[in-house]
């Protein structure tokens, strides 16, 4: 497909529209595949993944309509095509993002503006709200400075600024699957499920002496693991 004058942002939005007349998952991969190849810098083919991706997650319903149309005598789960087609994305994202140099990375996470930076806060705090209450004894989770810092060191984590640590570990009054699983759901919502991104777990254990006496690795194990009883 011609380029046009688009960004590569714009021309992933673009692309992404067209999968809603596509027949199976494997015609819209290979397509993807083929559009992210016209882009030689690393840069552009990160700024193509997140209009495509930003695409899908703010138009589903839209696409979803549009493959059942084109599927409909052959039965196609649509839902499991967009989330496969996620998962792939997510994939091919880490694997871009693994070949950036540390002044690259930069640079990419600059070109976030201030929207962006605005709907990642808002699955942060969509998360970490119930941490503002009291767990089932009645304890006080965190006072508003505590929750305050945590939005703040949980954003400047996801972006790699500082600061992004307590002073000292805090500890709450819950058990460590909670804040694990906490954790864990905005690794899901922001980055997919595709690769683990280390930053997350060291951020656990470095803010938490919840996890004092966790190993990371056992964190990292259980990472997706559901609590028995969540948030409590």
């Amino acid at each position: 497909m011609k380029k046009e004058n688009l960004t590569p942002y714009e021309m992933g939005n673009k692309i992404a529209f067209h999968i809603s007349i596509h027949n199976y998952l494997d015609n819209i991969i290979t397509q993807f595949n083929l559009n992210i190849e016209d882009y030689c810098l690393t840069i552009d083919k990160l700024e193509f993944l997140r209009g495509y991706s930003d695409y899908l997650n703010l138009n589903f319903d839209f696409i979803a309509d549009g493959l059942s149309n084109v599927n409909r005598s052959q039965d196609i789960r649509t839902f499991t095509i967009i989330n496969a087609l996620k998962e792939h994305i997510n994939k091919k994202k880490c694997e871009i993002e693994s070949k950036l140099t540390h002044e690259q990375k930069l640079q990419y996470l600059a070109s976030y503006n201030d929207i962006e930076k605005e709907d990642i806060l808002f699955i942060i705090e969509n998360n970490l709200s119930f941490l503002k209450g009291t767990n089932n004894q009645k304890e006080q989770l965190l006072t508003d400075i505590q929750y305050d810092k945590l939005k703040t060191y949980t954003l400047n984590m996801i972006f790699d600024t500082i600061p992004n640590k307590f002073q000292e570990p805090i500890k709450i009054n819950i058990n460590i699957g909670a804040l694990r699983y906490t954790y864990y759901k905005i690794h899901k919502d922001i980055f997919g499920t595709v690769k683990i991104l280390d930053k997350f777990i060291t951020f656990l254990h470095s803010n938490f002496s919840n996890f004092s006496e966790c190993e990371t690795s056992t964190t990292k194990t259980k990472w997706s693991q559901i609590p028995k009883k969540y948030p409590f």
